[in-house]
């Protein structure tokens, strides 16, 4: 079990460390103020190094470069969630009128044909995944696998709706009046990770008007990656967790040729995605604003954190050295 450490004592451990801290009185004012395990332990890692078994911080390290990527990362959630958080809302607007378009009237959850892209195995889009007579085995086993992850679905979405009806009033309210819940009313009150699962799985025809709607192009793909980076930055953002560096899995990357990638792959599943991808969902003024506070944030960065440490850093947020100029092109 860890021991206790008081302020001093946690001082005196990082500066035996070899951290320079010029102001100890102002470092402990920090550590209160922040907590050591979040702001040494989870940002350390770009200024230490492992001397024989023991971790060190490298040579002329001072306490305020780590302060002061600490402090960027902080604002740098917030700058993301004030985006996201509404950015979240119309992504479920547009998504909700164009499957409201093809449904008519409601999502008639027993057809889950409306559910998953099933047209380039079945030619005609109302055939059941219980119709199967002619396909051969491996498209038996495809459809198997998309069938049974379908119904799994439709089965959480049935136990969203009983859980929301209790706390919603307009859930609540369709139900009692209506006996069904319209998109537009369910997509709202869904996390935006299970919002995601389902534009997945909607039919091709579906996501492409979703996805020109949004100016991501005629490549529905785009819609899944993007919808899921912006997940796992809204995620991570809203729980503290390190986000300047944060990388989404090799599954959720954009394309390689998607909006100046050609010949730059680190920035495809890094920060870098998420601003091109406010780029191109974000109006004109909205994103300026964000591009503008952001570069502001970066430049003070730039002047606080030896140059060694920065470009560590700027790579891990996937910045190329012309990121400004494929931005702005």
């Amino acid at each position: 079990m860890k021991e206790f450490k008081t302020y001093a004592e946690q001082i005196y451990i990082l500066k035996e460390r070899g951290l320079t801290i010029k102001d100890e009185q102002r470092a402990k004012e920090i550590l209160k103020k922040e907590n050591y395990y979040f702001l040494i332990n989870a940002y350390k890692s770009y200024f230490t190094k492992n001397i024989e078994g023991n971790e060190q911080f490298k040579k002329g390290t001072l306490f305020n470069e780590i302060y002061t990527l600490y402090s960027f990362d902080k604002k740098l959630r917030n700058m993301i969630l004030k985006i996201i958080l509404p950015l979240e809302n119309t992504l479920k607007s547009i998504s909700a009128y164009h499957i409201a378009e093809k449904i008519n009237t409601s999502v008639q959850y027993e057809k889950i044909d409306y559910f998953y892209d099933i047209e380039n195995i079945f030619d005609t889009r109302e055939r059941n995944y219980t119709n199967i007579e002619k396909e051969n085995s491996e498209t038996k086993i495809l459809l198997g696998k998309r069938r049974n992850h379908l119904l799994s679905l439709i089965n959480k979405i049935e136990k969203k709706i009983k859980k929301y009806e209790k706390r919603n009033s307009q859930i609540k309210h369709y139900l009692n009046g209506y006996k069904y819940v319209p998109i537009w009313v369910l997509f709202p009150v869904l996390e935006l990770g299970f919002f995601a699962e389902i534009i997945e799985t909607l039919k091709i025809e579906i996501k492409y008007e979703i996805s020109m709607e949004l100016n991501l192009g005629e490549n529905t793909k785009t819609l899944d990656r993007v919808i899921t980076i912006i997940t796992f930055f809204r995620n991570i953002s809203a729980h503290n967790v390190r986000t300047f560096d944060f990388k989404v899995n090799r599954a959720s990357l954009l394309e390689k040729d998607y909006y100046g990638f050609n010949n730059y792959d680190d920035g495809k599943s890094r920060l870098f995605a998420l601003i091109i991808i406010f780029k191109k969902l974000l109006n004109e003024e909205d994103f300026n604003d964000f591009f503008n506070t952001f570069k502001n944030e970066l430049i003070k960065l730039e002047k606080e954190i030896n140059s060694e440490y920065l470009k560590e850093i700027k790579k891990a947020m996937g910045l190329p050295n012309n990121w400004e100029d494929i931005i702005n092109k």
